[in-house]
């Protein structure tokens, strides 16, 4: 018999009193995002959220796909419920400043400069009063999965403590953008009887 997992879905409205955009320059680029928080003072520990492949937004929306589940915006709305902070933001190639950006960043979109952008959010969220700089994760989605890996297995000022790789490519991307790194097949953790 397979594995049954239960998710419980909890339909309320959510203050968002203690949501607030910033932004940064990176590369002399505007960069935004939205930060989510708990009630309280804080120092609170936090996650960054990143996006997946192509004009995926800072919500996870995208044009090219129907409708608009914003499942950033509900994985950070969760989050400040569950008493962490979050920081969700947009990559350079899309959300307001999509236009501007990529003409100047045409040819120059990277592994290195997707990694430089969350090097970049993870500085903004560290420098929050609010925020607990030593209990910052990562939570990436599809292709950001890959981009919070790269962050977490590289030398980082800020290291994570934790990472979350929701959808990830599988390893047959490796060559492409982490031929250094050492994938294991996938376990059971239960042997077969």
């Amino acid at each position: 018999m397979g594995t049954v997992v239960l998710f419980v879905v909890r339909c309320e409205t959510v203050s968002m009193a203690n949501s607030g955009d910033v932004s940064w320059q990176l590369d002399g680029l505007n960069m935004e995002g939205t930060v989510v928080r708990p009630d309280g003072d804080g120092p609170f520990p936090a996650v960054v959220l990143v996006a997946g492949s192509g004009p995926t937004d800072r919500d996870w929306c995208s044009p090219l796909l129907p409708g608009t589940n914003g499942s950033g915006r509900l994985f950070a709305e969760e989050f400040a419920r569950a008493g962490i902070a979050s920081l969700r933001y947009d990559k350079r190639v899309t959300g307001p400043h999509a236009m501007e950006n990529v003409r100047k960043l045409i040819g120059k979109l990277s592994m290195q400069s997707h990694l430089d952008e969350l090097v970049s959010a993870v500085q903004v969220l560290a420098g929050l009063d609010y925020i607990d700089s030593s209990r910052i994760a990562g939570l990436g989605n599809s292709e950001g999965a890959l981009h919070v890996l790269h962050y977490a297995t590289s030398t980082q000022e800020i290291p994570f403590v934790g990472i979350v790789l929701a959808a990830p490519p599988d390893a047959r991307y490796r060559p492409c953008c982490c031929p250094n790194w050492r994938f294991s097949p996938p376990r059971s953790p239960v042997e077969p009887s």
